[in-house]
Order: C-alpha cells, then sequence, then structure tokens
C-alpha cells in the first residue's frame, strides 16, 4: 500500500474542493505531486462463495488453507441484479441532475435531510423526497433480495461519480452510527471497481491488514454488522479505471424511528417525505 503525505495550500484548493489533507490530482498538480511512502499491509480478498472469508489470493481454487480472515457482514450480489439497459437509464437520470465537486475528486449528488454531524442536529432542510429513478430500483431490488433488504426504508440517497482523470477516491472511514442505520446499500454503475475495508482497531502487535471486496459494474453490496460498525471502508485512487457511478441508500437509526427518541417530529417528516419521488 501507498500512503501520500500532502497538505495542499490555499491556491491549491481554489481549483476543487479537497480539504485539510485529502487531495485529488487537480490539487496535486497545481503544486506538484504528494511525497509518496510505501506501508507494509497483508492484503486479504474477499471470497463471497467461501462464505464471509478472504484469502491472500484472489484465486478460488487456492481458498483450501487455514490461512483467511473471518468477515461478518458483507452481501455482494454480482448476478443478473439489474440489466445492462437499466443501468444505462440510471446513468441517464442521475445525469440529468446537477453534479457538485466533493473532495478527493469526486462529485456528488445528495437527497436527503440536512446533518450536522458534530453537532448531532438533523433537519429536514431543503428535503422534499427521493429520485424518482431511485425509488423504482430499490423497490426491484427488494423483490429480489427480501431477506437483505425487505425492510429496509430509504430516507436518503447518495450518488458519487469517480473518474481517474481528477485521481477520484474515498478515503477511509465509517458512516456516522448516530443516524445512520445498520445497513449500507450500495450499487455499482458503469465500472468496476474494488472496496477496501480496514479494521477500526488493532493491537500494537498486529500486522496491518485489509480486506478488498471486488464490486464488477451492476454489481450491489450491503454493508451490516461487523462489516459496518467494526470496518472502515473506502476506495483507493488506483481502483478507479473508468468512470463509475454509485447510488447509496441510507436508513435511519431506531432514535428516528416509530417509537424513537426523535421520532417526532423529525424522524416522522422526513420519513413521510421520503415517500415523495421527484
Amino acid at each position: 500500500m501507498f500512503i501520500a503525505i500532502f497538505e495542499p495550500t490555499m491556491s491549491a484548493n481554489q481549483f476543487c474542493s479537497c480539504k485539510g489533507i485529502r487531495t485529488c490530482l487537480i490539487c496535486e498538480s497545481s503544486v506538484g505531486k504528494p511525497t509518496i511512502y510505501s506501508d507494509r499491509i497483508q492484503s486479504y480478498f474477499y471470497c463471497g462463495q467461501c462464505g464471509n472469508k478472504a484469502w491472500p489470493s484472489t484465486d478460488h481454487q487456492q481458498h483450501n488453507s487455514a490461512h483467511f480472515v473471518s468477515i461478518e457482514g458483507v452481501f455482494l450480489a454480482t448476478n443478473d441484479v439489474i440489466s445492462e439497459e437499466k443501468e444505462l437509464e440510471l446513468v441517464h437520470f442521475i445525469n440529468e441532475c446537477e453534479w457538485k465537486d466533493s473532495q478527493s475528486g469526486r462529485k456528488k449528488q445528495d437527497f436527503g435531510p440536512k446533518i450536522n454531524f458534530k453537532k448531532k442536529v438533523c433537519k429536514v432542510g431543503s428535503f422534499k423526497g427521493l429520485p424518482k429513478y431511485s425509488c423504482d430500483v430499490f423497490t426491484h431490488l427488494q423483490v429480489k433480495y427480501p431477506e437483505q433488504l425487505g425492510d429496509f426504508v430509504p430516507v436518503e440517497v447518495c450518488n458519487l461519480e469517480y473518474v481517474p482523470e481528477r485521481g477520484s477516491a474515498i478515503d477511509p472511514h465509517l458512516d456516522d452510527i448516530w443516524i445512520w442505520g445498520p445497513r449500507l446499500v450500495t450499487l455499482n454503475l458503469l465500472s468496476g471497481t474494488v472496496l477496501t475495508l480496514s479494521p477500526l482497531s488493532r493491537q500494537s502487535d498486529e500486522q496491518e491488514m485489509e480486506i478488498n471486496i471486488e464490486m464488477p459494474a451492476r454489481s450491489l453490496l450491503v454493508l451490516f454488522g461487523e462489516a459496518r460498525y467494526k470496518w472502515n471502508h473506502g476506495i483507493k485512487r488506483e481502483n478507479i479505471t473508468s468512470r463509475r457511478i454509485a447510488i447509496t441508500w441510507r436508513e435511519f437509526t431506531p432514535l428516528f424511528m416509530p417509537g424513537g427518541e426523535l421520532f417526532e417530529p423529525t424522524g416522522r417528516q422526513i420519513l413521510d417525505d421520503a415517500k415523495n419521488n421527484i
């Protein structure tokens, strides 16, 4: 693995949306390339055929040793999730909306409530509902994968665009656990990529490690349980080889659901608004 140590100047940020230590090819080229350091990390590769196991090799035929890492909470569907025609239709609808610059070379479209994660404040804001195309495809996914998604109630949709020309990536992170619930659902469009999991914490004498999950185009990934709460997830720059669009749906924690402390009035209104197609 390679780690870039780079702090962009104010002038660099005039050309992109990167802040702090986050960078993209645009700001890096404006002030020079970052210094690259080599870092030894043991990489494992998730194999859905083996039942929640990750191995040092991507070759399934070699997955017969005791040397593997267990990882619970990954559901990956790669066959017949949606058709190529449906994929192109979704991309068409997504492209009709305005893309906004985001950090690390990404562009985004957010449909959901207004949230201040640091202060733990959630407001309806300008939220009026979720895009009809996202509701339609999610209904399709619920019918196809009822065990994983049957009771999932989307309250936010986030579209992210990654392209190699900007050096798009997303740093290892844990989605907020105060407002976002136990499942993260992502539909991967246009090109394949690799989602990398890294432990939230490790013992000082443990070797650093990561688990790579290959996501082909038109694949569906659901993170829950251990993979949701005990592992950071991110996407490295080198794993973006052509344009990629990810649609991610998020659900509320019980705090905002019926019976929860913040259901009235905030949770109720957002849940009602999320039923609207825009």
